[in-house]
């Protein structure tokens, strides 16, 4: 008989409606937020499985991703956080909470706005501060993969075609699986990320990890394997919150090889640090 690990439902936060995947009652509640362009399928199932043995796991569409509403115009970070609060603040029990890139950027928000729903963050190589977001989003690579994004989601283009210039080679499952969530995103969405100023209006990174009070996990990709996470911002953390734990990944990037199937320090280090705080 099959055994449905993952059921998708969705959650009305009063603005958008949020698609989300709901693994078994196996623990307490762990809610995971992915990154930019991503839907909970593309990165966060090769977490899901593992630790859904130990956690209840809630995987989040953000707005504008996935199966959740579009919202044209309202993609700032303040925006995602608060559909975050909403959705965490819904469940019976506190919640740790994992964000990867821009998931990560909304978490210690989030943490502070429901300070007694979120008992744990752990941040995915997001950028952590002001300088170093502005820096990372600003820079020609960045700045040419949105460009590239606002292309896409605007096309007529197939899957298939999408997937063939993701790539120089022959296309991939995993390029297959990116153009897919690529073709179902809301093309304001990388709009967003382009208008800097109104993208970070309302939402002070540096003060909302100054003001994080639950112990932080910090996930950290090879800096020269072009990670988002500084040396600056894991030394800001280090200053600003007591109870933190670092750990650089060996060998992966930006993506902490959630992207190519190398999720096993990911998964180790989330495993070890959840433990300590059930």
């Amino acid at each position: 008989m099959a055994v449905t690990m993952f059921v998708e439902n969705s959650f009305d936060t009063g603005e958008v409606s949020l698609n989300y995947a709901e693994g078994p009652d196996n623990g307490p509640p762990l809610v995971l937020f992915p990154g930019a362009s991503r839907r909970w399928q593309s990165h966060m199932l090769l977490i899901m499985i593992p630790l859904s043995y130990r956690w209840h796991i809630y995987a989040v569409d953000n707005r504008g991703h996935g199966k959740s509403g579009r919202t044209p115009g309202k993609y700032s970070l303040a925006d995602y956080t608060r559909d975050a609060v909403a959705f965490i603040d819904h469940l019976d029990e506190p919640a740790a909470i994992f964000g990867h890139s821009l998931g990560g950027m909304i978490c210690p928000g989030a943490a502070v706005r429901a300070p007694d729903k979120v008992k744990a963050v752990i941040l995915g190589d997001p950028p952590v501060t002001n300088r170093s977001a502005r820096a990372w989003l600003t820079q020609d690579l960045a700045i040419d993969w949105n460009n590239g994004l606002i292309e896409l989601t605007g096309s007529e283009l197939s899957i298939w075609e999408i997937a063939e210039r993701l790539g120089d080679g022959p296309v991939t499952a995993g390029n297959l699986m990116y153009a897919s969530t690529i073709k179902g995103l809301d093309p304001s969405m990388p709009k967003a990320i382009n208008r800097t100023d109104e993208f970070f209006e309302r939402y002070d990174m540096d003060e909302m990890v100054k003001q994080v009070r639950c112990p932080v996990l910090l996930l950290q990709g090879n800096p020269e394997m072009f990670s988002a996470m500084t040396e600056e911002d894991v030394e800001y953390v280090k200053s600003n919150v007591s109870n933190m734990v670092h750990v650089c990944l060996d060998g992966v990037g930006h993506s902490l090889g959630l992207g190519n199937w190398r999720e096993e320090q990911v998964v180790s280090a989330m495993y070890y640090f959840l433990e300590s705080i059930r």
